[in-house]
């Protein structure tokens, strides 16, 4: 009986000492601790430090981790949008190595996001973050690097109207000994803005603008205006409009809005190059429109020549997506104001047009085609009874289909 007992207690002793051995080993195989066994120390470190390094972890153990929106109950991770983009961050667990962004892929009801909503940064070595365009309704996200999917979240969007942001532009050129002095440039510019404001809570869920009249409107003040549009503000549904009322001039086959302090060898600081404003609008996704009530013709009083502005004005206009834009007069034409519109004549129509003459079929919303069909009409009319001169403005489209309304009569 003894020797019985002895047998199963030295086995229990082997058995604690083998646990206790394999233990150890694995402790020392995911540490770069020095271990010696018998007397190698040197051979089992180099060992113990291979391995340790050759091992990848498996994919199955790396795993996401949302960050924002924050996940704590997977079963219920729905949640609420009120803009068309959604941030999110989430945290890469368990992988071994340097990361590459261009690996991860973003998920949006199983089809892969791309182009800038769909680019990930990474904030630190395992932190991701990306801005998600949402689409009307449920949105299922996940996101994948390699293959270690993350779970998925349910983001809930309601599109609200579209908001409309104004850039209004009015120099007035008073003070100016070199560009003939514009009466009305400063009224048209602020009369735009007005009526537009009136569609907040109509047509518009928000209506914000930017005004820069009379002297404040110099180069560097409008190159700041654009350069500072504020991309992450502007939503792709909304609508951008722009209205330039100022004298404009041929520049190096390009155009110039000339500033009010514009002074003839110093354009980079007095003026504004055309395609700059185009490049700058262009980083937006919404939908864009261009008022030019610019007056060419009149607008050096050395008679500078001004042909091939309007061709140089549509060349630029066509490099833009979603862009439509309207032009007061064609190339050899004058832009004219007059104390009887209280206006130029083009803005004049551009106001009458919304006040329901452009209403061509009565169901109280105006499109861009009405309202240019109206100012069509109307400019030449005025400007021949009261000027007995011509003036035909011009409408070049590039992606903003004319039939988008753009105004709604109370």
């Amino acid at each position: 009986m003894a020797f019985y007992s002895n047998n199963i207690q030295s086995a229990s002793m082997m058995s604690f000492v083998s646990l206790g051995a394999l233990l150890f080993l694995s402790s020392a195989l995911t540490s770069q601790t020095p271990v010696k066994i018998g007397t190698d120390k040197r051979t089992v470190t180099k060992t113990i430090s291979l391995r340790r390094t050759d091992l990848p972890v498996p994919a199955n153990l790396c795993r996401w981790v949302w960050d924002r929106p924050l996940v704590v109950d997977d079963s219920k991770a729905v949640f609420n949008a009120d803009s068309e983009y959604y941030s999110i961050r989430l945290r890469l667990l368990g992988h071994q190595g340097k990361l590459d962004k261009s690996k991860v892929r973003l998920f949006v009801n199983a089809e892969i996001q791309s182009g800038k909503a769909g680019e990930f940064k990474l904030e630190d070595t395992r932190l991701f973050s990306a801005s998600v365009l949402l689409q009307e309704g449920e949105n299922q996200i996940v996101v994948q690097y390699e293959d270690v999917r993350s779970d998925s979240i349910l983001v809930k969007f309601s599109a609200k109207r579209p908001n409309l942001h104004i850039l209004s532009i009015g120099p007035t050129y008073r003070n100016n000994p070199v560009v003939e002095s514009l009466e009305y440039t400063d009224d048209d510019a602020q009369a735009i803005v007005r009526i537009f404001e009136s569609q907040q809570g109509w047509l518009f869920e928000k209506v914000h603008s930017s005004l820069l009249l009379g002297s404040s409107a110099t180069g560097e003040a409008i190159g700041t205006m654009f350069s500072e549009l504020h991309i992450d503000f502007i939503q792709p549904r909304d609508m951008l409009l722009v209205f330039i009322s100022a004298h404009g001039m041929k520049w190096n086959k390009g155009l110039l809005i000339l500033a009010d302090n514009y002074r003839p060898g110093n354009e980079h600081y007095t003026a504004v190059d055309y395609e700059y404003i185009l490049s700058q609008i262009d980083r937006l996704s919404c939908k864009k429109l261009i008022f030019i009530d610019a007056c060419f013709s009149g607008a050096a009083k050395d008679n500078t020549d001004v042909s091939g502005l309007n061709e140089a004005l549509e060349t630029l206009s066509r490099k833009q997506n979603g862009l439509l834009t309207i032009t007061s007069s064609r190339d050899d034409q004058k832009s004219h104001e007059h104390p009887s519109w209280g206006h130029g004549a083009f803005t004049r129509a551009i106001l009458d047009g919304l006040n329901g003459r452009a209403d061509q079929n009565g169901n109280k919303f105006i499109t861009l085609n009405e309202l240019f069909e109206y100012i069509r009409q109307a400019v030449p009319n005025m400007v021949r009874e009261v000027k007995n001169k011509q003036q035909e403005p011009k409408l070049i489209k590039n992606g903003l289909e004319g039939d988008l309304p753009i105004f709604m009569r109370k």
